[in-house]
């Protein structure tokens, strides 16, 4: 009898186990997405607890100049990536203060094959996510590749400054 119960209780566990992993596969994103789309769904909750949570240095902001608004931002990222979690919204909270026009990054959004859907993006050579490529002129300057070497803010600047 006891065993029995046992059993229920473990089948009624992994049963729950199984919906939640099906449930969050759901809200997988693939394909070129907005920056809106990215704050529905569960991705949208991990994006707006993190963006609340993250704290920039405000003396590596107060050396950013003119120069990163002519920067053009490519973001390959996904959803069910933990990485991809963490340093978006920590990405995107930096550009919100430094006032950066976000609506203007192309952001692409990849399944676990790193492929984007209908969006052929092997001419960006994605190996890791996300992947945060910077241009000026239209030339590559630079790349973040899954985490920072430093932080976001700290790379970001020291690219801008190469």
């Amino acid at each position: 009898m006891i065993s029995q119960i046992y059993q229920t209780g473990f089948l009624l566990v992994f049963s729950l186990l199984i919906s939640t992993a099906f449930a969050q596969n759901d809200s997988i994103l693939v394909g070129k997405v907005n920056r809106a789309e990215l704050q529905k769904d569960h991705f949208g909750q991990l994006f707006l607890e993190e963006y609340k949570q993250y704290h920039p240095n405000n003396e590596l902001l107060e050396n950013f100049g003119s120069d990163l608004y002519d920067l053009e931002i490519i973001l390959v990222m996904a959803t069910w990536c933990h990485d991809s979690q963490l340093q978006v919204p920590r990405f995107f909270k930096i550009l919100d203060l430094l006032n950066y026009n976000t609506s203007e990054i192309d952001i692409y959004t990849v399944d676990k094959q790193k492929l984007c859907g209908d969006f052929d993006i092997s001419n960006f050579n994605i190996e890791l996510v996300p992947t945060f490529i910077f241009y000026r002129d239209g030339a590559e300057i630079g790349r973040i590749i899954e985490s920072p070497l430093y932080t976001l803010e700290k790379d970001m600047l020291m690219m801008l400054n190469d």
